[in-house]
Formats: C-alpha cells, sequence, structure tokens
C-alpha cells in the first residue's frame, strides 16, 4: 500500500498560505493504476514529491510499505557530473549493477559513448527527459509515480517509453496525475479528483470527469 493519512501539506508565500493537501486521506492498493485529475495550481507535482518521499507532510502519516519512483524523473542528475557518474550513483543508492544501469539506459535513451561523457549540464531538455525515463523504467518499483506526462521525445520515442511502460505496468501499479482526462481512461482502472486539499475517488471514470469539468468550470 501507498498513501498517507490525514495528511497535511502547505507552502507560505506572499499572499498567504497555499494548502496543498488539507487533512487528506489518499490510499492505493498493489497494482492498482489510479488516475487522479486535476487543474493547474491544484499541487499535483507536490503530491507526486511526498508519495516519492521527495517532500515531507506538515502533518499525517506517510504510508509507504511499497517502492514508489517518478516516470522520467530527471531531478536526480547532478548537473556538473557526467551522464555516466549520474547513473553510478543512482545504481550504488538502489543496490543495482551500474553497468547493467548503465548499458539498459544507453540502450533506451538511444545516447552514444561520447554522450555518457558528457556532463550533464550539457544535455539538452530531450536528452535528459529521454534519459530520466530510461533510469526510471530500469529501477524496480511497486509504483510509478506520473505527473502529467507517461513519454516523452519525438512520436517515435513515445511510442517506445508507452510500450515499455505497459510491460511493466504488468508487475507494477501506477498513480498518475494530470488535467487531461483523456489520458487517464485507458491506463487506469481507478478514478480521483484533487481538488480543494482533498482527494476524492469516484464509481467510474465519467463520474471522475465530470466533477472535474465542474471544478475547471470555477476558476
Amino acid at each position: 500500500m501507498l498513501g498517507f493519512i490525514n495528511g497535511t501539506k502547505y507552502f507560505k508565500n506572499l499572499s498567504g498560505l497555499q494548502i496543498v493537501l488539507n487533512n487528506a486521506t489518499f490510499l492505493v492498493e498493489e497494482h492498482q493504476k489510479v488516475g487522479i485529475l486535476g487543474g493547474i495550481g491544484a499541487g499535483k507535482s507536490t503530491v507526486v514529491k511526498i508519495l516519492a518521499g521527495m517532500l515531507k507532510l506538515d502533518s499525517g502519516v506517510l504510508i509507504n510499505k511499497r517502492t514508489a519512483w517518478p516516470l522520467g524523473y530527471a531531478g536526480a542528475f547532478h548537473p556538473f557530473l557526467t551522464a555516466s557518474e549520474n547513473i553510478k550513483i543512482i545504481a550504488q543508492l538502489n543496490y543495482l549493477d551500474p553497468f547493467d544501469l548503465r548499458a539498459f539506459c544507453q540502450d533506451f535513451a538511444e545516447l552514444s559513448n561520447p554522450e555518457l561523457n558528457l556532463k550533464m549540464s550539457a544535455y539538452s531538455g530531450s536528452m535528459r527527459a529521454k534519459l530520466g525515463f530510461a533510469l526510471s523504467l530500469a529501477i524496480p518499483c511497486d509504483f510509478f509515480l506520473a505527473d502529467e506526462k507517461l513519454s516523452v521525445g519525438d512520436d517515435d520515442f513515445r511510442i517506445k517509453c508507452e510500450v515499455a511502460l505497459e510491460l511493466r505496468l504488468k508487475k507494477s501499479g501506477l498513480i498518475f496525475f494530470t488535467r487531461n482526462s483523456k489520458l487517464v481512461q485507458n491506463i487506469c482502472d481507478k478514478y480521483g479528483l484533487l481538488h480543494n486539499g482533498q482527494i476524492k475517488m469516484y464509481q467510474s471514470y465519467e463520474e471522475a470527469c465530470y466533477f472535474f469539468e465542474q471544478d475547471l468550470s470555477l476558476i
């Protein structure tokens, strides 16, 4: 199981408090594919980081009995280390063979040996995105966490990402936060809405979309 009980998260800014979660409870069972809809500024990225263990709740209990990894996350890369050095460190932190991880990432991200030996600060946005996606697919986890996107790159590479993810989801769950309701329809089996600090689950995709559209109409 992954999620939180009575979770509260807020940020202080010039206009006061920005409340992302307000005593919210959200729990996902193993192997479930959950799509959570939310508008711009609802806090989708923040909740993904909380579930991934990158941000702490201000109060409440994080339930992380299962491992989770943000899909396509490139924020773990140190800009002044080479791609190869970054991969080695991430492999060691996750108890993986550095050579196997490097080989998979290089093949999937379609990077040459010289490109792997470049510092991450020299990478284009596209190269970072492809390597980040490859890395997330290579690290074993119980849940993939997705923030708005399930693939990266051009059309051909997106298809490659989608096929690889479909294979991974035969053994792993997915928690997908997005404002694009069409994306969750085919890949998820449970649906909810992040709104006003709460995550409410619905009986069907149609019901979740209805309340999401009502939410957008109030913005």
